[in-house]
C-alpha cells in the first residue's frame, strides 16, 4: 500500500476518534464549531440558548422588538417588523435562529414561530412554504378537525349527512343512524368517517357517489368557513389525498395554483386563523431569512414588483401576526428602490451585524464552548492571545472579522489541536500562528 494511500485511512481514523480524543484532551463532548461556518439549523434549543449575540445592542433591540410586538394584545393592529442586515458571513442565520428560540421560550404566552430559509419566487410559495413547516399531515388534520366540527355544530348540514350515510341504499352499518345522533359519537375522527363513506368495496360508480358528497360536503363547509371559494378549493386539494383523489403537492405548495392569485391576504389570515384556534397559539411570527433572494437577486424585475406589492398589501389588510425578515444591505436598499411603501412596513426596526472585533471573537468561541463543556467559563484550549492572534492574522480585508471564516477557522484549529496537542496543552499563539501559516501555504 502506498504512503499516500495510508495516510488518507489514517485520516479516516482520526475523524473517527476525534470526539474522544476532544474528551480526554480538553473535556470537550464534540467540536462545537460549525464546520462551514454556517449556522446548524438543527441546533437544539439547548445549544441556541447559548449562543447569545455578543454585541448588547443587538441583543437588547431584539429584546425590545419582542417585547414591543407582544404588546396590545386585544389589538387586531399588532403587526411588527423587524430588519436583520449585514453582509454574507455576519450571522444573519443565527441571529434569526436565536430570535427564533427567545419567542419560542416566552412567559406567559405561545406563540407560533416559523422560520423559513427560502422567500420562494412569490407570495403564494411563501404561504405555501408555511403550511409544509407546519406539517402537511397536522394541516391535514386540522382542516378534517374543522369540518367534522362544522357538520356536527350545525343541525341542518347533520340531518343531510346522516340521512345520506343512513340510506340503507348507500350503507347497511348506520341504517339505524337518526337525526339526533351525535355526529362526532358515530364517527370520532376524520379517518372513521373516511374510512366509512371510501373504505368499503362498492361498485365505481357509488364508489363516485360517495366521494362526490364527501367534497360537496367540505366544499361547503370551507365556503362557509373561509369565504372565498378559491381558498375552499385549495384546502380541499389539501385534502384530496385522503379521498383517493391524486393531487399534485408540489402544485399546492409552489404557490402556482392560479385561483390563488390576489387571495394572498386571506389565505394567510385563515392559516394564522388554523394555527391559533386548532393549536391552540397566542401569536404568529413569520421569520424569513435570505430575503435578497427576492429583492436583488432570483428574480425578475415584474417578479420582484409583484412580490413586493403583494407583500405590502398583505401587511395593509391583515396586521394580526408579525415578521423578520434578513437579508444584505444591498438587498435592504433595493426593497427600498424597488416598493419604498414595503420598506417602510418592514424596517420598522433594523438590527445590522458587523464583523466581529478580537473582544467580540473571544466571547463567541466562549458561547461556542459552552455547548459543550458544563460548567464553563473560559475559552481554554484557547488562550487570549490565541485568539487576538487568530483575528490578526486574517489579512484579506474580505474576511477581517468575518464570523462565518472565523467560526470555519476555530473548528479547523480545534481539530488540529486534538491531533497535535498533548492533554494539558493550550491552542496558544504559536500554535495558531503555524496553523495559519500552513493554510497560506
Amino acid at each position: 500500500m502506498s504512503e499516500t494511500s495510508i495516510d488518507i485511512l489514517k485520516s479516516f481514523e482520526n475523524a473517527k476518534d476525534s470526539e474522544t480524543i476532544l474528551k480526554t484532551k480538553f473535556d470537550l463532548d464534540s467540536n462545537p464549531f460549525p464546520k462551514s461556518g454556517i449556522a446548524d439549523l438543527d441546533a437544539t434549543d439547548e445549544v441556541i440558548s447559548k449562543l447569545v449575540p455578543v454585541s448588547p445592542e443587538v441583543t437588547q433591540k431584539i429584546v425590545s422588538y419582542i417585547r414591543d410586538s407582544m404588546s396590545d394584545r386585544n389589538s387586531d393592529n399588532r403587526y411588527l417588523s423587524l430588519v436583520i442586515t449585514g453582509e454574507y458571513g455576519t450571522g444573519k442565520t443565527q441571529t434569526l435562529m436565536f430570535i427564533q428560540y427567545l419567542l419560542k421560550h416566552y412567559p406567559s404566552y405561545k406563540p407560533y414561530v416559523v422560520y423559513l430559509d427560502d422567500p420562494g419566487q412569490s407570495l403564494s410559495e411563501l404561504i405555501g412554504s408555511v403550511i409544509s413547516e407546519i406539517g402537511i399531515e397536522n394541516f391535514k388534520r386540522y382542516l378534517w378537525n374543522i369540518f367534522m366540527s362544522h357538520v356536527d355544530d350545525n343541525q341542518e348540514i347533520k340531518n343531510r349527512f346522516i340521512e345520506y350515510i343512513s340510506s340503507p341504499r348507500m350503507f347497511t352499518s348506520y341504517s339505524n343512524l337518526s337525526a339526533n345522533s351525535k355526529f362526532e359519537s358515530c364517527f370520532k375522527s376524520y379517518k372513521e368517517l373516511a374510512d366509512a363513506l371510501l373504505g368499503e368495496k362498492v361498485s365505481r360508480a357509488t364508489k363516485n357517489e360517495r366521494e362526490e358528497f364527501l367534497l360537496n360536503s367540505i366544499m361547503t363547509c370551507f365556503i362557509d368557513k373561509f369565504k372565498y371559494t378559491n381558498i375552499a378549493r385549495y384546502y380541499v386539494g389539501i385534502l384530496s389525498e385522503n379521498i383517493n383523489i391524486s393531487k399534485s403537492w408540489d402544485l399546492i405548495v409552489s404557490g402556482q395554483a392560479k385561483d390563488l392569485a390576489k387571495k394572498e391576504v386571506v389565505l394567510l389570515k385563515s392559516i394564522v386563523e388554523i394555527v391559533k384556534n386548532q393549536m391552540g397559539y397566542t401569536d404568529f411570527y413569520l421569520l424569513v431569512d435570505e430575503f435578497e433572494e427576492v429583492a436583488s437577486n432570483r428574480l425578475t424585475k415584474k417578479e420582484a414588483d409583484n412580490y413586493m406589492s403583494n407583500l405590502r398589501a398583505l401587511i395593509d389588510r391583515e396586521r394580526n401576526w408579525c415578521s423578520v425578515f434578513a437579508m444584505n444591505p444591498r438587498a435592504l436598499e433595493d426593497v427600498k428602490q424597488i416598493s419604498l411603501a414595503l420598506f417602510g412596513r418592514i424596517s420598522n426596526s433594523t438590527i445590522t451585524l458587523t464583523p466581529f472585533d478580537a473582544n467580540q471573537l473571544g466571547l463567541v468561541i466562549e458561547n461556542y464552548i459552552d455547548t459543550v463543556r458544563k460548567n464553563n467559563d473560559s475559552i481554554y484550549p484557547f488562550t487570549d492571545a490565541a485568539v487576538q492572534t487568530l483575528y490578526n492574522g486574517v489579512e484579506d480585508e474580505n474576511l477581517k472579522g468575518s464570523p462565518r471564516y472565523l467560526l470555519k477557522l476555530c473548528y479547523s484549529i480545534l481539530q488540529d489541536a486534538a491531533v497535535t496537542l498533548d492533554k494539558g496543552q493550550s491552542i496558544d499563539e504559536d500554535f495558531v500562528k503555524s496553523f495559519l501559516n500552513k493554510i497560506d501555504e
